[in-house]
């Protein structure tokens, strides 16, 4: 542990858990309104890697699963939440949309 910054937000859980989460809104700034663009499944691969390389230890196929099905809950929870508080047309809106099927279709196994 090297820090903290929230004791509210300080838990106990699977790595994986939290790099997905980390890596579904790691550039997103909420200062100025809702995020322009949503963040893309090239882009929290690329994270992931990043993380990967420094942790020193690739991620095994398990915790691959468990990261992914972290990203996509995120984006569902960020779904639910453009869809509590914003319109239909709304760029937020849509971008959360867009991103959550996008993350459903590469993150979560399909069987064939």
């Amino acid at each position: 542990l090297t820090c903290v910054y929230d004791w509210d937000s300080l838990r106990v859980g699977l790595e994986p858990c939290f790099v997905g989460g980390a890596a579904r809104c790691f550039r997103h700034d909420w200062r100025y309104g809702p995020p322009p663009n949503a963040i893309t499944p090239a882009e929290v691969l690329a994270f992931t890697e990043a993380y990967e390389q420094e942790r020193g230890l690739a991620f095994t196929d398990e915790e691959w699963r468990t990261l992914g099905a972290a990203v996509v809950y995120t984006a569902a929870y960020g779904m639910r939440c453009a869809h509590a508080t914003t319109r239909p047309d709304a760029l937020h809106y849509q971008n959360s949309a867009q991103q959550l099927q996008a993350f459903v279709e590469r993150f979560l196994p399909h069987e064939t």
